[in-house]
């Protein structure tokens, strides 16, 4: 679903800005005075059935079931919007909180005269905005609302320069002044002048779960997995599977199977890549396990550099902003894929091992609590190498005995952690590198975590936790295909939040509750296996082979860069990595060409893309 939507409490505001987008001819043509919703070059009001207010956006809703009991038996619900306009005229600003499922919607209250946004808990759907003269502009695609006339006229110069030198950034941040980024779990409230954001998820209030053993765990995990694959595929649609031949794609292949057959609907379509001849990155034996398991429809591709998924203007098209572009060169692919075989819905993996933890923070607790254990664990980790066991229980018991202050800025001091920033930083103008502004991001890295729940809890709530979202998200747009992450259910995290230690890291193995879950589900030899592959090396021969063509279809012109990067430097290092692919820092090389490709672009306008774009049902 794509729209551009802008909220006023006056017509004036709302008409001034209509009336610069008609003279720019920019995606806004027309307007409509008081909750303005637009598609493509047509205006559209939002649902106005209730009196007292509109609503708009994306919402599908998990617990209708709970929503329609606490409504009454007398509401009238066509869809799961309407299920937020009831929701919101019987809780107001509560609602996100009684809502499961993925979202992200606006309610125009007409008693109060504001507008409201929120965003579901995990950040699944994204929703973007923008205030321009006074008019609250919002929408899920940042690539569009930068179309919008002082919205992406101006770029956020801190947060390209975070971006060039990899940097740690506020989540909320985008690469336009104006433009932010609704946080996951949060929502805002705009009455005209003011606004305020506030969050209304928070996952330390989940409190830990005891069971009676594995099993238990196990079987709690496996329910609730299998709800959350039920819920987002529907029954006459063709649904597929991302399959990586790794833990979390492998459950949920054989879940979303499992499912299909249990309802009749169309036999599941899975999709996994190919690399050829990098055999780190093979996956092809547990793959074909889990195909011949669930006898799938499956398909194979071959990311390639060539092609739509390596053509950078084509992409910022798609996405909008730098950031996003070089993790999508695998869903690309697969995504193609699954819209040439008419596939509507792709199940993925999205963050299982952040939702499952793999116990960060153990060793440190278990340094704290019984150094038996520790050495234990250490020696379950470390195999028979006795030296080895040492080295690492030794390590984590120092760990545990500095105080988690100090241990946090000698982190931020680790040589190992600087030493690759630092030489990034020298090709950055020293106008833009000051001090305490290196300081302040340096200083938002993750420290080390003292307890297994504080270190998952870090993970869950980390800057980075929506990026893959988003990129899909965009995507899926383009595509025209949904994808669907059932790890990022609010009750699966939750329910993997809460449980203790051991289920999460025990005897060395990681993800416990996990690989337990699959056994008799998925073949054992998926469920048991020791590690996964090392996709790293087509990563870096891909953006290879996609920096050498830029370089030589654009002569290295990197003159976007001037207000951020020493641009002869820059030059230098291009060259060099023309003749020497060994190249080092071709991670900021790549940056600077994907910025350098955006920084060029006209007036931030972004052309449609993909089949069916824009379309919207409200």
């Amino acid at each position: 679903m794509s729209y551009v939507a802008g909220w006023s409490r006056t017509a004036g505001a709302a008409r001034r800005v209509l009336a610069d987008a008609a003279r720019q001819e920019r995606i806004i043509r027309n307007g409509y005075d008081g909750f303005l919703s637009w598609v493509g070059n047509t205006s559209v009001s939002a649902d106005k059935r209730d009196s007292l207010s509109s609503v708009l956006g994306q919402v599908r809703a998990d617990n209708r079931a709970w929503l329609h009991e606490a409504f009454g038996s007398s509401a009238s619900v066509a869809s799961d919007i309407d299920l937020v306009r009831l929701a919101y005229a019987k809780w107001g600003k509560a609602c996100p909180d009684r809502v499961l499922g993925d979202f992200a919607f606006a309610v125009a209250d007409s008693r109060s005269r504001t507008l409201f946004l929120a965003r579901d808990p995990l950040g699944v759907r994204p929703i973007y905005y923008a205030i321009v003269s006074g008019v609250l502009f919002f929408s899920p695609q940042i690539s569009l609302l930068s179309s919008v006339p002082g919205a992406g006229d101006e770029l956020n110069q801190d947060a390209l320069t975070d971006y060039l030198a990899d940097l740690p950034c506020d989540d909320t941040v985008t690469a336009f002044s104006r433009i932010r980024r609704l946080g996951p779990g949060h929502c805002l409230v705009f009455d005209g002048e003011n606004l305020e954001i506030s969050r209304y998820f928070d996952l330390e209030r989940v409190r830990p779960r005891e069971l009676s053993g594995d099993g238990e765990y196990a079987e709690a995990l496996r329910a609730e997995l299998r709800r959350a694959v039920a819920c987002r595929l529907p029954n006459n649609e063709r649904c597929g599977a991302l399959l990586s031949g790794g833990l979390d794609s492998s459950m949920l292949t054989v879940l979303a199977s499992q499912h299909l057959r249990r309802v009749g609907a169309e036999r599941l379509w899975s999709i996994s890549a190919d690399f050829g001849d990098i055999l780190e990155c093979s996956e092809g034996e547990y793959q074909n396990l889990v195909v011949h398991s669930e006898n799938t429809s499956h398909l194979v591709v071959h990311p390639e550099p060539a092609g739509p998924s390596g053509d950078l203007s084509g992409l910022l098209d798609v996405f909008g902003e730098p950031a996003p572009i070089g993790g999508h060169w695998l869903a690309w692919s697969a995504a193609e894929a699954a819209a040439k075989v008419g596939v509507r819905y792709l199940v993925t993996g999205v963050d299982g091992d952040r939702v499952v933890s793999h116990g960060d923070g153990v060793f440190r607790e278990l340094a704290g609590n019984s150094w038996i254990s520790l050495f234990k664990e250490c020696s379950a980790i470390a195999g028979s190498s006795r030296p080895r066991q040492l080295r690492v229980a030794v390590s984590n018991l120092v760990q545990s005995a500095i105080p988690p202050r100090i241990l946090r800025v000698l982190d931020q001091c680790d040589p190992r952690r600087l030493r690759g920033r630092v030489k990034v930083l020298g090709f950055l103008r020293g106008e833009r590198v000051r001090r305490h502004t290196v300081m302040l991001r340096l200083g938002a890295l993750r420290p080390r975590p003292s307890t297994t729940r504080e270190g998952h809890l870090a993970r869950l709530q980390s800057a980075d936790r929506a990026v893959d979202t988003e990129l899909l998200d965009a995507l899926g747009q383009a595509m025209g295909v949904e994808f669907v992450h059932p790890f990022y259910d609010r009750r699966v995290v939750e329910l993997c939040f809460s449980f203790p230690a051991e289920q999460k890291r025990r005897n060395g193995r990681s993800r416990v509750v996990l690989r337990n879950a699959m056994l008799g589900i998925t073949p054992e030899a998926v469920a048991n296996r020791p590690g996964k592959a090392n996709f790293t090396p087509a990563v870096i021969r891909w953006q290879r082979n996609c920096l050498r063509r830029w370089i030589q279809e654009n002569a290295a012109d990197f003159t976007g860069l001037e207000p951020y990067a020493r641009v002869p430097d820059v030059v230098r290092l291009a060259e060099r990595f023309r003749t020497d692919p060994a190249t080092p820092h071709v991670d900021f090389l790549w940056r600077c060409v994907v910025a350098s490709e955006f920084i060029r672009r006209p007036a931030r306008s972004f052309r449609a893309f993909g089949p069916g774009y824009p379309r919207a049902v409200f």
